[in-house]
């Protein structure tokens, strides 16, 4: 799958945290990441509150890929 494409909206963390209001901690979004679940991981193990959201534009790697 080719690089997220330019015409979608990229995410917006402050927006996102927004719209669900106070039911996850922190929203954290990154432009392109390997895996969003690794990234999670090492979040959690730096002190990143419990249910901490991450999501992405475009992941290149792990299971929750499109391609």
């Amino acid at each position: 799958m080719d690089a997220p494409s330019e015409i979608r909206h990229r995410l917006d963390s402050t927006r996102l945290a927004e719209l669900l209001g106070d039911q996850w901690p922190e929203v954290l979004v990154t432009r392109q990441t390997q895996s969003t679940n690794r990234d999670l991981a090492l979040a959690a193990n730096a002190g990143a509150p419990a249910w901490t959201l991450h999501t992405t534009d475009h992941q290149i790697a792990g299971r929750g890929r499109l391609d």
